[in-house]
């Protein structure tokens, strides 16, 4: 990771200044290791003064990466020794949008996402931000390969509140399983959902479907797929916004995969659906309509791989939960056509509905590791 050293720079054109202009505030925002969203906030009155170049990159705790999921500072031995200093925010300023807000919120928010600059480097990346690895990745892939990779990631999320206990107990939001319910989607949850589908049209981010699933307060969203760096992009976005969303209307929504005792209900999943794209079209899909020798070797990779690919992909304890015999979520490295008991499943439909699943990811895993 080292070897491959990526320049930044944070300024930003007139183009962005007058975007700027339309919000009152600014997120900087970021993921961690762990695909938390962290972030610092700044006046875009105070950005806008600042000189007529507009650099705007925004220095922050050289170990904010790797604080741990209850936000512990982890004393990195490097960081430790450099005297716990700075690094930087860059933002990266093509993912500029303006935040939805409720009509009694009296401030826009914009928020741009950021990488980290290396601290003992000036000027250099921090290549070990998963951000910047999986752009860097992405880019190796279509320089010396000539593909490009097309995708969504599938989240499942779950809904309810948390008991006034100092337990902090989730109580889902309905008790039974009603798996694709008309009327308990009507009845539940209908007018939310269709809001937040306004909300993530406004951020770019298009809803293909919604629908209850087979758990307790179980919703699953599916997103139209988009291509390279977005697709992370908008699987981040997506789950903090889901969040935000239900947070401002008294609810509490978790990608947790299993929030509640109901041990036969399936559990939140984070499926990865993507395909691979070159000058001739989808390389997944042969001359016969079937799956290509391409998309066979690229099986093949992520069977061999499957154990390593798990560690990052499932990274904590409660991840593991969904990872049983009959329960909606593959237990064995293993491959098959419309099986969704298979790690991976493929899908056949032609140029533009042939693609694998990737079904190991629970919702929780940082989407640019899932890349």
């Amino acid at each position: 990771v080292r070897a491959k050293k990526t320049k930044m720079a944070g300024g930003f054109d007139e183009d962005v200044a007058l975007r700027l202009k339309e919000a009152h505030f600014l997120r900087f925002e970021f993921s961690d290791l762990h695909g938390i969203s962290r972030s610092k906030v700044v006046s875009t009155r105070l950005l806008l003064s600042r000189s007529s170049t507009y650099d705007t990159s925004l220095a922050i705790y050289a170990g904010v990466l790797g604080m741990s999921l209850t936000s512990t500072p982890v004393m990195i031995p490097e960081v430790v020794g450099s005297g716990l200093r700075n690094t930087v925010l860059v933002p990266h300023w093509r993912t500029l949008v303006l935040l939805p807000k409720s009509e009694d919120e009296r401030y826009t928010t914009a928020r741009v996402l950021c990488e980290v600059s290396s601290p003992w480097e000036e000027g250099e990346a921090l290549d070990a931000h998963p951000r910047t690895l999986c752009r860097r990745l992405l880019k190796e892939l279509e320089d010396c390969h000539g593909y490009r990779l097309q995708g969504a990631l599938e989240y499942e999320f779950s809904l309810g509140k948390l008991s006034d206990t100092c337990s902090g107990k989730f109580i889902p939001l309905w008790d039974e399983r009603p798996t694709f319910s008309t009327f308990a989607f009507s009845t539940f949850v209908q007018d939310m959902l269709y809001d937040l589908e306004r909300d993530l049209a406004a951020l770019g981010i298009m809803v293909n479907t919604m629908n209850l699933e087979y758990g307790r307060g179980q919703i699953e969203v599916t997103t139209t797929p988009v291509w390279g760096i977005d697709i992370a992009d908008h699987a981040f976005t997506f789950r903090l916004l889901v969040k935000e969303f239900f947070a401002r209307r008294g609810l509490h929504a978790t990608f947790m995969c299993k929030p509640n005792e109901d041990p036969d209900g399936a559990a939140n999943g984070g499926h990865f659906n993507h395909s691979l794209w070159g000058a001739a079209g989808n390389a997944f899909v042969s001359d016969g309509g079937g799956l290509s020798r391409d998309a066979e070797k690229w099986v093949s990779g992520i069977l061999e791989h499957s154990k390593g690919l798990q560690a990052l992909a499932a990274p904590t304890m409660s991840c593991y939960t969904r990872v049983r015999a009959w329960s909606w979520a593959p237990t064995h490295a293993t491959f098959g056509e419309e099986n969704r008991t298979a790690a991976i499943r493929a899908k056949v439909g032609g140029e533009k509905g042939t693609y694998l699943e990737w079904r190991g990811p629970p919702p929780t895993a940082p989407p640019p590791l899932v890349l």
